[in-house]
């Protein structure tokens, strides 16, 4: 024995509205909004300083992308940051049954609970993750040029080309 749940008002009601064609309106709204929402993500990523620091992958691939991202953290350990800062994100290893299929520094981005006036924000705070990464990794080295400074200065211009050449590489990444 079968019990339907749904009232015969509310199947009555669907199938009207199927019927007259208001579902494939609302469908066509919705992607069609959605498509926009998309596309302002996508404009904000590239025209923050994120965008060197991402490559976009399967941008037509319905209400989420995937963002590769240059990082010197752990999946676990971006997704954590981003978690902080209110960032809903998963990396694409945490879908992959076999680790020799892993890939690192993947993330699935579903824009569909960003709010419009919200995306340059979220944009900014991935940049801020990414950012910190690398300029922590430049003030290491000016660190280590004061503090090593004596020493660098002993093995001549050699050892200061060579350092400032690090830290000059790491600035243009």
């Amino acid at each position: 024995f079968y019990s339907c749940t749904v009232s015969n008002f509310e199947q009555y009601t669907l199938a009207k509205f199927i019927d007259e064609g208001c579902f494939e309106k609302h469908i066509n709204r919705m992607r069609k909004y959605y498509s926009e929402k998309k596309k302002k993500f996508l404009a904000a990523i590239k025209k923050s300083k994120l965008n060197k620091y991402v490559t976009v992958h399967e941008e037509d691939a319905g209400l989420q992308f995937l963002m590769e991202i240059k990082t010197k953290y752990t999946d676990e350990e971006f997704v954590k940051r981003a978690n902080k800062l209110g960032i809903k994100m998963s990396p694409l290893s945490g879908f992959y049954r076999l680790e020799e299929n892993k890939s690192e520094h993947m993330f699935v981005m579903n824009y569909l609970g960003v709010e419009e006036n919200n995306i340059e924000k979220v944009v900014e705070k991935l940049c801020t993750i990414v950012w910190l990464i690398y300029n922590r990794i430049v003030h290491y080295y000016v660190a280590c040029f004061f503090a090593y400074g004596a020493k660098i200065m002993m093995q001549g211009s050699k050892g200061i080309l060579n350092l400032a050449s690090k830290i000059i590489r790491l600035i243009k990444e």
